[in-house]
């Protein structure tokens, strides 16, 4: 596992999840696994892209993004919680020739400029402390004709409520409503072709166009 520069990053959040992490899997909603695989169904990803999974946790998206066998996608997982980053290697047995693990901040991903087929933000990005800083910082990392994808496995109004129920370190942590989100894609360079808020998740898509951001 590699360690990375946690540049801006709220250290109370990482520390939020760093003293989670070993019960994490209790906490999430019980139908988080089963929402998120048929996600990431719909979404279709090539056999072999490169992926950037932003904010992996636990790694409940490892055996969704990098099954095993028939496949030759590269996967990195990156967190800001070492100890989720830990959890995540003892759950799915990473890294492996395909596969690696890097604690980092969404704010100062260390990879050079389009790298990345997909960067998925999987229930992470009302957690970054400046939404569009770490946006353009993401698409900078994808190629042109990237995709771009945030996802939940409940939707925008149970997700903003949780936080600020929760308080502390992650109260006042919200996904944005619907115009500022595709406004604040726009400024980074992407273009939202799906928006989702049901009931039962919250799913963007959009394309990185044109030049590196």
């Amino acid at each position: 596992m590699e360690t990375g520069g946690l540049g801006g990053m709220n250290r109370r959040i990482r520390d939020f999840f760093d003293e989670r992490a070993e019960k994490w899997d209790e906490i999430v909603c019980p139908q988080h696994a089963e929402r998120l695989a048929a996600l990431m169904a719909r979404l279709d990803i090539p056999r072999e892209a490169s992926i950037l999974d932003v904010g992996c946790g636990t790694g409940v998206l490892f055996p969704l993004l990098a099954p095993a066998g028939g496949h030759a996608r590269h996967v990195v997982a990156m967190d800001v919680s070492f100890n989720m980053l830990q959890a995540a290697v003892r759950r799915a047995g990473y890294p492996s020739d395909r596969t690696a693990c890097i604690q980092a901040d969404a704010l100062a991903p260390p990879f050079k400029d389009a790298v990345f087929d997909w960067v998925v933000c999987n229930s992470v990005f009302p957690h970054f402390p400046d939404q569009g800083a770490c946006a353009r910082q993401l698409a900078r990392v994808l190629v042109s004709g990237g995709r771009f994808v945030i996802c939940h496995s409940q939707n925008r109004e149970a997700i903003n409520a949780m936080h600020n129920a929760h308080g502390g370190a992650i109260g006042g942590h919200e996904l944005p409503d619907e115009s500022f989100m595709v406004a604040l894609m726009e400024r980074a360079g992407l273009r939202p072709i799906l928006l989702e808020d049901a009931s039962d998740h919250y799913l963007l898509l959009a394309i990185k166009e044109g030049i590196n951001v």
